[in-house]
């Protein structure tokens, strides 16, 4: 019997998945399935075990902010970017971020990365003052590049994956500061628009600024 909700709401996600292009919406529509399926295996008699087992999945803090990297090349690229993020059981994170990057490529050209990326993140033992982090980003992103001398703009779609980690600092309650590093993979951009994908991949490093609430 059980079997039945779990495979009309699997269809049911499906159907969804086919109709959102959006990077935000699919996250929350993944969360939402993620919760669906931990709530039908409670009710299940036999259950799989997982590393939540005994523990029920529990929203513990909000959190928003900006993030500020600077990438470690021979043409420094310089982004930012805003993010929002849920906390799951007082160490996990899920949510979504906006970055641009500016930068140079090859003879100089000018380019902007647009990347909007579904982020996933664990900071160790986060009641502590200081205690380390680590976070993912998933997406994809829109490179424009201009030409100076012929005014022209052209557009080319890429997939950017950029893990992180980095140290986190409990300032004050609702104020956490991280200093992170990581690598930008690019992958999937066309070469004929003069990038290749090594040209937009890097190390960087920079901040990251929560400013939220943690009540679990």
């Amino acid at each position: 019997m059980p079997k039945k909700p779990v495979v009309a709401a699997l269809l049911f996600q499906l159907k969804i998945f086919s109709m959102i292009n959006n990077q935000f919406l699919f996250g929350v529509v993944l969360s939402l399935f993620v919760c669906l399926g931990t709530l039908q295996a409670q009710d299940s008699g036999t259950q799989d075990q997982t590393l939540l087992d005994g523990k029920s999945i529990r929203i513990t803090g909000i959190w928003a902010g900006s993030n500020h990297y600077a990438s470690l090349y021979e043409n420094t690229k310089v982004g930012h970017g805003a993010f929002v993020l849920a906390e799951l059981n007082k160490d996990f994170l899920i949510g979504w971020n906006n970055f641009n990057t500016k930068g140079s490529g090859p003879d100089d050209l000018a380019f902007t990365l647009f990347t909007n990326e579904l982020l996933f993140g664990y900071a160790h033992k986060s009641y502590k003052s200081i205690h380390p982090i680590i976070m993912l980003g998933a997406g994809s992103s829109r490179i424009i590049q201009t030409n100076p001398v012929t005014v022209n703009s052209l557009n080319d779609n890429v997939f950017v994956l950029k893990p992180v980690v980095g140290v986190e600092l409990n300032a004050i309650r609702w104020i956490r500061i991280s200093l992170e590093g990581g690598y930008r993979f690019a992958i999937g951009s066309n070469e004929s628009f003069d990038f290749t994908d090594q040209d937009l991949s890097s190390f960087f490093m920079g901040l990251r600024f929560k400013f939220g609430w943690s009540w679990g």
